[in-house]
């Protein structure tokens, strides 16, 4: 029989491989070790495949703790705007009452604006955290758009190491019938 020439050929093709060159140096994969590569290959690609997916649940928490956040903002700006119109009505109102009912609506007005500056301050707090988890959104988007890429790298890899294995068994089998 002719010999091929894409498979490496050797008196002993126990140590010599199956033609495939040895990635880590030196020689050809043996069958076994071929095996191995695609083993890893396949739970490099089930690891890449649970990060993604918790990167995913991890980006699903965030943005419902997003909506949370921005739900009880618009909730506390809507009602200091309430006392804050309020507060405007009061201050029209205090020109008809006699002094000592206006030095006791002042005194409410003023706890009134402490508490609306307080309230705003805590709403300036809110709106930093949002950006945090808007940046860490991004950031988990980002992570799994690599990831998602690397697991695509990872299966066509798998898939041309699986065609070289059939070919390379295939050749085998000619060998041997020859």
């Amino acid at each position: 029989a002719m010999p091929n020439n894409n498979v490496h050929q050797s008196p002993n093709p126990q140590n010599d491989g199956i033609g495939i060159p040895n990635p880590n140096g030196g020689g050809f994969l043996s069958h076994r070790q071929l095996e191995d590569e695609l083993y890893m290959y396949k739970l490099e690609t089930l690891n890449l495949t649970d990060a993604c997916r918790e990167l995913a649940e991890q980006l699903e928490e965030a943005e419902s703790r997003l909506e949370s956040v921005q739900a009880q903002a618009t909730f506390r700006i809507h009602a200091l705007e309430a006392e804050l119109q309020d507060g405007h009505h009061g201050l029209k109102s205090l020109v008809k009452v006699t002094s000592s009912e206006m030095d006791s609506r002042l005194e409410a007005l003023r706890a009134l604006g402490k508490t609306a500056t307080i309230q705003a301050e805590k709403l300036r707090e809110r709106d930093k955290e949002l950006i945090i988890y808007e940046g860490k959104v991004r950031k988990n988007r980002r992570e799994m758009k690599n990831l998602k890429r690397e697991n695509r790298k990872r299966m066509e890899e798998k898939i041309y190491l699986n065609r070289r294995l059939d070919e390379l068994e295939d050749q085998r089998r000619d060998l041997e019938a020859s």
